[in-house]
């Protein structure tokens, strides 16, 4: 009876293996077409969004409806942590780098 768990786990690990390497051999094949684009990763566009915002205003609002609408989400259980980060780096970097914009601060290579 052992050989046969022993076994489906094997296959369970194998499984995953070639799951998680076609996933990344996917996510790999548009890479250096895309190497010159603007916010390139996951879900971007709403990490820059919402650190505008926060830049802009000082906080999230307390519900999103820019996607999901009309009835958006909860910021205030489902924000992460992403976007305040990227706020207060440019905050930070702004006051010495005065022409610095927040989408440069995407792109910095550190």
């Amino acid at each position: 009876m052992q050989s046969s768990s022993k076994g489906v786990r094997l296959f369970s690990a194998a499984l995953l293996f070639l799951i998680i390497a076609f996933g990344v051999f996917i996510r790999l094949q548009s890479r250096d077409a895309l190497a010159d684009q603007y916010l390139f990763g996951t879900d971007s566009y709403r990490y820059f969004r919402q650190a505008r915002q926060i830049v802009e205003s000082g906080n999230l609002p307390r519900i999103d409806t820019m996607r999901n609408a009309p009835s958006g989400f909860d910021t205030t259980t489902k924000a992460t942590l992403f976007p305040f980060l990227l706020a207060n780096t440019f905050a930070a970097a702004h006051s010495f780098f005065p022409n610095l914009t927040l989408l440069g601060v995407t792109h910095l290579n550190i």
